[in-house]
């Protein structure tokens, strides 16, 4: 059986000068070096300046930022800021230059406001400068909004305003009522309300300086204008017969 074995074995092999040499392959060097071999993790931070700073103002045109919001619990701090330092340091003057700012003041008390304003660093003033987008919401909660406190607090803020050399671009507008209609009685009170509180801040453009009285034009001109809206809303209701309730648009 062995020698069966070595005949077939000696039978199958071929002859040396049939085989043919196998190419070498050619040696590797550093211009032929793939990346497969070598990897290299690119992270935000390795990104050019001008990309990131282009991220940057793509986010911040869509964030918005609330200052003394009546729902602080709804309120969150933009995700980035909240990342590391140096996107924090990157990404705020952007922020406060883009971003529409709203700032909530209840009976005309600017302190909180003044107090954020003081502490705040040139570069942000200068940031918040370049944005024309802020917004003071007032609300009118206490009743006695024509008390001497309430114009006082006005008459102080428009003392700010007229000091401040970096005096930002405020804008300025009503809260808007939580419901959707209101009692024919409730919406009626609300314009004599208003009535009342144009009243005292003309008195108190009257007793000023005119560019203080100037400073307190924006305000009067928002009292007007909800004014006029309550006005008209009450008279639409009027017409339609609608005698209990007063819908709002």
């Amino acid at each position: 059986m062995f020698d069966r074995l070595r005949r077939r074995s000696k039978a199958s092999m071929v002859p040396i000068t049939s085989i043919k040499p196998v190419p070498k392959a050619p040696p590797t060097t550093s211009s032929n070096y793939t990346n497969s071999s070598k990897t290299h993790n690119t992270s935000f931070y390795d990104l050019p300046s001008e990309l990131r700073i282009h991220i940057y103002e793509l986010v911040a045109q869509d964030t918005g930022l609330s200052l003394f919001s009546a729902s602080p619990k709804n309120v969150k701090s933009p995700a980035l800021l909240l990342t590391s330092r140096q996107i924090r340091n990157e990404y705020r003057p952007v922020l406060l230059s883009l971003a529409p700012v709203r700032v909530h003041i209840d009976n005309y008390d600017f302190r909180p406001l003044i107090r954020v304003i003081g502490s705040l660093y040139s570069t942000e003033l200068k940031a918040l400068r370049k944005n024309n987008r802020h917004t003071i919401v007032l609300h009118l909660k206490n009743f006695d909004i024509t008390s001497e406190k309430c114009m006082t607090s006005l008459r102080r803020w428009a003392v700010k305003r007229a000091e401040h050399l970096d005096r930002l671009p405020w804008s300025y507008e009503l809260a808007q009522p939580a419901a959707s209609s209101l009692p024919m009685a409730s919406a009626v009170a609300q314009m004599c309300r208003l009535e009342k509180s144009i009243a005292a801040v003309h008195a108190l453009q009257k007793s000023v300086h005119e560019s203080l009285a100037a400073e307190i034009e924006p305000v009067a001109e928002v009292l007007r204008a909800r004014c006029a809206y309550w006005e008209n809303a009450i008279a639409h209701a009027w017409r339609n017969g609608s005698w209990e309730r007063v819908h709002l648009d």
